[in-house]
């Protein structure tokens, strides 16, 4: 089961983006969705997600999305979505998101 973050959403570069942190096997997945308007496909390169621990200190990134993000939806509104795996840590405090040259916070505050 996912931790849970504040906010729930946020919206940016047009987008509603919600996140999603679980622990894995050897770390954490933290999976990102966006929700738009049918438009350009997401390349996975062009999102970037920093997790960060309770001192401030980023814990090491594993695996990324590579190249366009699968979508599904419609006319009025697809959504995509890009999952990054980080190693294992003390328990994580902070998602950063960037994408579309702006970017969102969500504090984890499921622990």
């Amino acid at each position: 089961m996912g931790l849970i973050t504040d906010p729930r959403q946020v919206e940016i570069g047009g987008a509603i983006v919600h996140t999603n942190i679980s622990p894995a096997r050897g770390g954490w997945v933290v999976t990102v969705l966006f929700v738009r308007r049918p438009t350009i496909p997401i390349e996975g390169a062009t999102v970037d997600v920093e997790l960060t621990d309770a001192h401030g200190l980023a814990i090491p990134l594993v695996d990324r999305p590579k190249g366009e993000l699968v979508e599904a939806g419609g006319s009025l509104s697809t959504t995509a979505s890009a999952v990054f795996q980080f190693a294992d840590s003390a328990p994580p405090r902070e998602i950063v998101v960037r994408w579309a040259g702006e970017a969102a916070r969500f504090c984890i505050v499921d622990q």
